[in-house]
């Protein structure tokens, strides 16, 4: 991963991708009171007080200082930000309108983000205006020339909130990053004055990630805040978990991180990227692994679905190597084979038709007391937990079959799997569950999870197996309530390998 290898590089206070989001959404907040507008700003000093649990201080939104964002690619830094201007107008119950064209005009319940590419700019104009000529007076008028302001920059001043998104600008050239001075330390525009407008702005890391950028002048070091944002495989996960919610979720991509978190990400600028001939790899990252999701779910598709044409190792692998390079590809792609060919199709007939082939599991799993001995049986156990507490979770949502049936189906492989495969699979199955029935849940410390109700009533089908022992019942429990993070596993707290035995008589 990039993690302390690379922050001891950078001099920025490090925070990961969510938690650079939840502090814009408190700024955010604050600079978005108007004077002129006491409705808007009871609205806003009430979900704060609802969020945060205590009341806003007295201060002026000019007040709220911008803030510059830094790290290699793909980490989340401009997702983050515009993440936190969707939830502050969720919030707020107004309508986020990112990136207007002409003729739009601010509407009063609108937040406006505007995001300016500044990488390769070298033209003023984007900041500086257009130039035009003008006059004073009629009878005797005094000529000279002006600036008209880009219509991205003149909409913001209109606007009730805005957030103005300056992404990557040290690639811009130093007269652009002058130009943009006023904007970002000031929140002004020549005579044009930005309004309630929050400025945030983006910044690769130069030569740690091989682009030619121009260093920050020193008011623009000195006077907006600075942090390394770096995104981790827990925070990764959840957001994948939410934004996937279908039958085939992530793919299998976030189990396969969660089990190795080593692949998730490399330093941008080490060996692993050094390709043939001097040219420079993809690699992986929260970007390129996401998008690699997405070929995923095309994939597994076609598998689960059994499609005509036949999906190879090799085929994964091309796709995988096109996102996240050679190295992490090839862990991928072969987890990825073995899940799409052996526990997505054995966990989607167990679950939808009630058909478990033993001998199927067997061949993987291997055969009663030696079960789940090997890596390759390790692997396919934990494959075949994350594809069952998926189907069991999306079944029960669609309503197609009843709670009961799928718990009982559900069970039938569950409990041949060991203790942590067990575990792991009703956390993921809770956590799924939580976020496909919302009704169904109750926020708490860690997020929204399942309320007492449906997490006793789904326990309760579980045990009625008899075959959970009470200390994995009290384990299921805690998993199913959401205490460890609402179906998040964490790879490096992986207990060590036991047997789910029946309880004696």
């Amino acid at each position: 991963m990039a993690s302390t290898s690379m922050r001891d590089k950078v001099p920025y206070p490090y925070i990961s991708s969510d938690d650079i989001q939840d502090y814009m959404i408190e700024r955010l907040l604050y600079r978005f009171r108007r004077e002129d507008n006491p409705e808007l700003n009871f609205k806003i000093e009430r979900v704060y007080k609802e969020r945060y649990g205590v009341s806003m201080l007295p201060i002026d939104s000019s007040h709220v200082e911008n803030i510059c964002l830094h790290g290699t690619p793909g980490v989340g830094k401009t997702s983050a930000v515009r993440a936190a201007a969707k939830e502050v107008a969720d919030m707020l119950g107004m309508k986020l309108v990112s990136n207007p064209v002409p003729p739009y005009t601010p509407q009063p319940n609108d937040i406006v983000l505007t995001t300016l590419e500044m990488s390769g700019e070298v033209s003023n104009i984007i900041m500086g205006g257009i130039p035009v000529s003008d006059q004073l007076g009629v009878n005797d008028p005094i000529k000279f020339m002006n600036k008209l302001p880009l219509y991205q920059l003149a909409i913001m001043g209109k606007a009730t909130a805005g957030l103005l998104l300056l992404d990557d600008f040290v690639n811009a050239a130093p007269s652009v990053q002058n130009s943009a001075l006023s904007i970002a330390l000031e929140g002004r525009f020549q005579m044009l004055d930005l309004g309630n407008t929050y400025v945030a702005l983006t910044a690769n890391l130069g030569s740690l990630d091989n682009s030619d950028v121009v260093p920050l002048s020193d008011p623009m070091t000195a006077r907006i805040g600075h942090f390394y944002v770096e995104d981790n495989v827990i925070d990764f996960s959840n957001r994948m978990k939410d934004k996937f919610k279908d039958a085939i979720g992530d793919a299998g991509v976030v189990a396969f991180l969660q089990q190795d978190s080593s692949h998730f990400m490399y330093d941008v600028d080490s060996e692993q990227r050094a390709g043939k001939n001097g040219l420079r790899t993809p690699f992986p990252c929260s970007r390129s692994w996401e998008k690699l999701i997405n070929e995923t779910r095309l994939m597994m598709n076609r598998v689960s679905n059994r499609s005509t044409k036949d999906i190879s190792v090799a085929d994964i692998s091309r796709t995988a190597q096109a996102y996240v390079g050679p190295h992490a590809a090839k862990a991928f792609s072969a987890y990825a084979y073995a899940m799409m060919t052996g526990a997505e199709p054995i966990a989607k007939n167990l679950i939808l038709n009630d058909n478990f082939s033993v001998e199927d599991f067997e061949k993987r799993y291997g055969k009663e007391e030696n079960r789940g001995l090997n890596t390759e049986q390790q692997n396919f156990g934990y494959q075949l937990a994350f594809c069952l507490a998926n189907h069991a979770a999306t079944q029960i949502s669609a309503g197609n079959i009843a709670e009961a049936e799928v718990m009982k189906r559900y069970n039938k492989a569950l409990f041949m799997l060991d203790d942590p495969a067990i575990t792991l699979s009703v956390s993921e199955f809770g956590g799924k569950l939580a976020r496909l029935k919302p009704e169904w849940t109750i926020k708490g410390e860690f997020g929204n999870h399942l309320n007492d109700e449906a997490s006793h009533r789904i326990t309760g089908a579980l045990v009625a197996s008899g075959k959970m022992h009470e200390d994995l019942l009290k384990a299921t429990a805690h998993a199913l309530l959401g205490a460890k993070g609402n179906g998040t596993y964490a790879s490096s707290a992986r207990p060590g390998r036991s047997r789910s035995k029946a309880p004696s008589a």
